[in-house]
């Protein structure tokens, strides 16, 4: 498969998840799931339940949450955006395109989207920590990371592409932080 014809699918598939697929509670639903600031009590919730659950050994694991977002953020962000500087759909001079834009389209590009490799990092590192404990929470965080990239395609900002590099980036970073986690609590005995 040529890069062209990879670009091609690409398109078409955001076409169909942005143009197609669609309807008015998804409209409403997505917008305000890709958006950032509906998390917070979740985030708070994710913080207490590792506090009351883990004790002393929950600000280790908040600490490598950390890093896993700000790795993937930087990595996505600073590194990989400005490399590819692949423009975001919403700024396409495409008339094949032609985007349904449901919030401000936002400036920068577009590969690899940062908030698939941010929601992407932070579930998975989580997962891989409590996975065999908390399947059903493990469950709940794909589905959350899922659908935050999937919005970004349905509101117009990313290609479908994007998500998924963003996704790998995440999940890549994830086991790595989960690694140096589980190594760092062997030599400090938490």
């Amino acid at each position: 498969m040529t890069l062209l014809s990879i670009i091609e699918f690409d398109q078409q598939l955001f076409k169909i998840i942005n143009r197609e697929m669609v309807s008015g509670m998804l409209d409403s639903l997505l917008y305000f799931w890709r958006n950032k600031y509906l998390w917070v009590p979740f985030y708070l919730f994710l913080i207490s339940y590792l506090i009351l659950n883990y004790r002393k050994e929950a600000y280790w694991i908040l600490f490598f949450m950390i890093l896993t977002f700000a790795m993937t953020d930087f990595i996505s962000s600073s590194i990989i955006k400005p490399s590819v500087e692949r423009a975001r759909p919403c700024h396409e001079k495409n008339e094949y395109l032609k985007p349904r834009v449901l919030v401000t389209c936002g400036s920068g590009y577009s590969f690899t989207s940062s908030h698939a490799a941010n929601h992407f990092g932070i579930a998975f590192f989580i997962m891989l920590i409590l996975t065999k404990k908390k399947k059903l929470l493990s469950m709940l965080l794909f589905f959350w990371a899922f659908m935050v990239g999937y919005a970004q395609v349905y509101v117009g900002v990313h290609f479908p592409f994007d998500i998924i590099c963003g996704a790998l980036l995440g999940v890549g970073i994830a086991i790595l932080t989960s690694e140096l986690y589980k190594f760092s609590k062997k030599k400090m005995a938490i």
